[in-house]
């Protein structure tokens, strides 16, 4: 099925809301199902290169001033050049030439896009809008008081509005400043307590009211600085007024900058004091900054801020009522600080570009009567615990790249926004991201939460991963409906109690797959839990080899470590936990040592730099050759440069690390623990022994350390295995079979 050719047609992309607006759906559109073609009307403005970069078209058609009627053909040449068939206009001019141009040229979908209220629309404006609503496909609003706006002034049919929210690229708001220095670009001090209002120089956003405001407070806080952010015809009459009302030591004018994402994080508040908004982006931007914020009661500000919840709604004009709320703000840190992360949270959940795009996209598909792609896209979600690294958090990155979009429409839920290391990673990926914040041993509010995601998005598969996420996740899938529910059950997990034991055994009852990544965890739970093995799927771990070996940079990394030329190097890549036993590991380095003086001993993982495992290397006189480093970027690097690699673990399921180095062809030495002698063919691709026996484990490693010959073959035959039984297509494929054999018992498909 051919993709459907949008064009979206704005003034120029300039700096401002809708300009962002149009950029980000263009970038984030769904590439399987849609050609994007932005058209300015007048030049390409400063945000076309971002918009080019990412792949999309950007036509300027240089416009006369005023009236332009040629401008029309213009339109329609471009139309008929790209096989336009939806047209999709931003922005009164260009709704106004845009509108006309495809009906001229026979556009089959029509949309008109109203991003504000303006009361001093001259009526004229109103009646072309209500002339044009009659070509108009739709008429999208940004929300809701856009659409009663326009509705009652155009006297348009609410039958050709939808309203969808504006969103925001929230990965770009997540910036790490040393945020002293960047105050210190203005003359702030720590001290300061800095106010921002970013946007244009218009009278629509009322920079005089927050003037009024300031003057009142800064005899008691004179502490208080504003930073205002933007340029536009009103600037010098705001100036002016600085300088009338004496503030000019407590008012910056930064004008146009390309570091935004930056200065939200010197505020300690956001204000805006507008008389007229749509939906505003400066808004989510803040908030999603995690800045407090006061905004006036017009437009969509009030379906962005719950008033007293996660910021401050005020009457427009009501200098008063902006001056308290500024002082309590500035009295009350702790309860802003609450507000902020409210705030933060509610533009995760519901204002993001991705989501914005994926509303669009779906009404788009209706709106043009055929289904571009031709069987139903499978909505699922996917439940983790936190987005810290990890092996779980790995798998779901790579299983997310490679789920064919044309198939699945994805989204992630992480139930602790805390440890979200990972979320800009996701974000890139272009999919929705929701964070829920669970607590304590049983969080009502967090299962709620969860419950009314799967449900508002009738998701036809939820798969967990990790305990947490297991129990939230199954019980808001079980009582939301959800057609399939899925789990990942990836090691022997040794810590669960009983109670632990008989809330998986319940919850069983309602999970139709329990996938499991090594075969040895089926016996643990068929036995030890007693879930029925026929709820057990076996789906090994992938290995992208082609994007490993082809990440392996040229750093010298055996030079770095201040190897010898001859010096051979025993590698350990493991997290600072005792199940990884690192002790054993230690032993029969000194084992081996006593033996082989031109060989070092290097332990990497999270932790490795603590004192503690400082100390065991110390007791055991080795410290000189132990070479302890904490889990980096350049990980495989290190896995790379050892000679032979080695994981000591008491409890493990599919390790990662041993994949990896068979990957790299390394020849492992592993415990015979869990699902490792599943990865390893003892005497083909490495060795396995008893765990806790160092003596064993220096004899396997010394035996491979004397015998290069050996050392090559088991890294050729672990490579080749690597590439028959544990590639990332064969895990992507065989997760796909069980999604869709699960709805299929269900008869979803």
């Amino acid at each position: 099925m051919n993709k459907l050719n949008v064009l979206y047609i704005i003034w120029s992309l300039d700096q401002g809301g809708a300009e962002r607006v149009v950029i980000d759906l263009a970038k984030n559109t769904d590439k399987i199902q849609f050609n994007v073609t932005i058209c300015c009307l007048n030049e390409k403005g400063t945000y076309a290169h971002e918009a080019e970069k990412a792949g999309i078209k950007v036509i300027p058609l240089h416009k006369l001033p005023k009236l332009d009627p040629f401008i029309i053909f213009k339109i329609s040449r471009l139309i008929k050049k790209k096989h336009i068939d939806i047209v999709i206009t931003h922005l009164w001019t260009s709704n106004f030439w845009g509108r006309i141009a495809a009906f001229i040229s026979g556009v089959k979908v029509i949309i008109a896009t109203e991003h504000t209220t303006d009361e001093n629309r001259p009526w004229y404006y109103h009646l072309i809008d209500q002339i044009l609503a009659k070509i108009s496909t739709k008429i999208i609003a940004v929300s809701t008081s856009v659409k009663a706006f326009h509705q009652n002034r155009s006297h348009i049919p609410p039958c050709k509005f939808e309203v969808i929210n504006n969103g925001i690229d929230i990965k770009k708001f997540n910036v790490e400043i040393n945020k002293e220095d960047k105050r210190k670009e203005f003359g702030f001090i720590p001290t300061d307590f800095v106010i921002g209002l970013f946007g244009r120089f218009v009278p629509a956003k009322a920079h005089e009211v927050l003037l009024q405001s300031l003057q009142k407070l800064i005899t008691k806080y004179p502490n208080i600085k504003v930073l205002f952010v933007g340029s536009g015809p009103t600037e010098d009459q705001i100036k002016e007024i600085v300088r009338e009302f004496g503030l000019e030591n407590h008012v910056i004018f930064a004008g146009f900058r390309n570091d935004i994402p930056e200065l939200y994080q010197i505020l300690d508040l956001f204000i805006l004091p507008s008389e007229r908004e749509g939906f505003p982006i400066t808004l989510l931007e803040a908030m999603t900054s995690g800045i407090p914020v006061i905004a006036t009661d017009v437009g969509g500000n009030s379906d962005i801020i719950k008033d007293g919840r996660n910021g401050f709604i005020i009457e427009p004009n009501n200098v008063e009522a902006l001056t308290q709320r500024i002082e309590y703000y500035i009295e009350h840190p702790d309860e802003a600080d609450i507000f902020a992360n409210k705030a933060q949270s509610s533009v995760q959940k519901h204002f993001t570009s991705q989501i914005m795009t994926r509303n669009t996209e779906q009404m788009l598909i209706r709106l043009y009567g055929k289904q571009v792609i031709k069987k139903q896209k499978i909505k699922l979600l996917l439940v983790i615990d936190h987005l810290d690294p990890g092996g779980a958090q790995r798998q779901i990155i790579e299983l997310i790249k490679r789920l064919p979009r044309s198939s699945f429409d994805i989204s992630l839920c992480s139930l602790d926004g805390a440890r979200s290391s990972l979320a800009n990673e996701i974000e890139e990926l272009g999919i929705p991201l929701y964070s829920i914040n669970q607590h304590g041993f049983f969080d009502t509010k967090a299962l709620l939460s969860l419950y009314k995601i799967i449900k508002g998005h009738a998701f036809d598969i939820v798969h967990t991963y990790l305990f947490t996420s297991d129990v939230y996740g199954r019980i808001a899938a079980f009582c939301a409906h959800t057609p399939g529910i899925i789990c990942s059950l990836r090691s022997v997990d040794t810590w669960k109690n009983p109670f632990h034991i008989l809330v998986d055994r319940i919850l069983a009852q309602i999970t139709d797959i329990i996938i499991v990544n090594v075969k040895s965890i089926i016996p643990f739970l068929a036995d030890g839990e007693h879930i029925a093995s026929q709820k057990i799927h076996t789906i090994y771990n992938g290995i992208d080899l082609e994007h490993i070996l082809s990440h392996i940079s040229d750093i010298p990394v055996r030079q770095m470590l201040h190897l010898h030329e001859n010096e051979r190097l025993v590698g350990i890549f493991a997290r600072n936990d005792p199940i990884k036993d690192h002790m054993t590991f230690f032993r029969a380095a000194k084992i081996i040592l006593s033996k082989h003086k031109k060989v070092k001993f290097l332990a990497m993982g999270d932790g490795m730099s603590d004192e503690a495992m400082q100390s065991q290397v110390d007791i055991l006189g080795i410290q000189d050759k132990v070479i302890l480093l904490d889990h980096s970027n350049n990980y495989l690097d290190n896995v790379a440069s050892v000679d032979v690699s080695v994981l000591t673990s008491l409890i493990e399921g599919c390790s990662n690390v041993i994949l990896e180095s068979m990957a790299l062809r390394k020849p492992v030495v592993a415990t015979s623990v869990g699902g490792n002698p599943e990865l390893v063919e003892d005497g083909k691709t490495g060795y396995l022994v008893p765990p806790k026996a160092p003596e064993k484990l220096a004899e396997k490693i010394m035996q491979l350390l004397s015998n290069p010959e050996r050392c090559e073959f088991f890294g050729k035959n672990g490579q080749q295995r690597v590439k028959e039984f544990f590639s990332m297509d064969k895990m992507v494929d065989d997760t796909i079979d069980v999604y869709k054999n699960t709805l299929k018992n269900k008869k979803r498909i």
